[in-house]
């Protein structure tokens, strides 16, 4: 039988008659992180689609709609936060924080190079 508790393994293997727990650390790769950072939209719709990961983060439907179209990456970051059990401070609030400013720094970036190609 093998269970998972936060970032760790559980399986339990029977020697002898005599039940033993092993612990393997679990990793997310990195490769991933940064292609759900790159790619957040694509990230949220296969983790709508094919897990239950934004269900237990939003107990809703209008929120992570809202966040696929307006801040894709806040909504990644704070999933994130809540199915971890994390709280929403400090070090976390920061890192929601940031998510919040490169999403809208999107917006901006996109309005700079509009204006630019109309103006020449």
């Amino acid at each position: 039988m093998s269970r998972a508790i936060r970032n760790y393994e559980l399986e339990e293997v029977v020697f002898c008659g005599n039940p033993i727990i092993k612990v393997f650390e679990v990793r997310m790769p990195c490769l991933l992180l940064i292609l759900f950072a790159a790619f957040p939209r694509i990230a949220l719709v296969l983790l709508f689609f094919f897990s239950n990961y934004l269900q237990r983060a939003y107990h809703g439907l209008i929120v992570p709609i809202l966040g696929f179209i307006f801040l894709p990456l806040t909504t990644l970051v704070y999933a994130w936060i809540t199915n971890s059990g994390l709280p929403l401070a400090g070090v976390n609030l920061v890192i929601l924080i940031i998510a919040v400013v490169v999403d809208i720094g999107g917006w901006g970036g996109g309005e700079y190079h509009r204006r630019t190609r109309w103006s020449d």
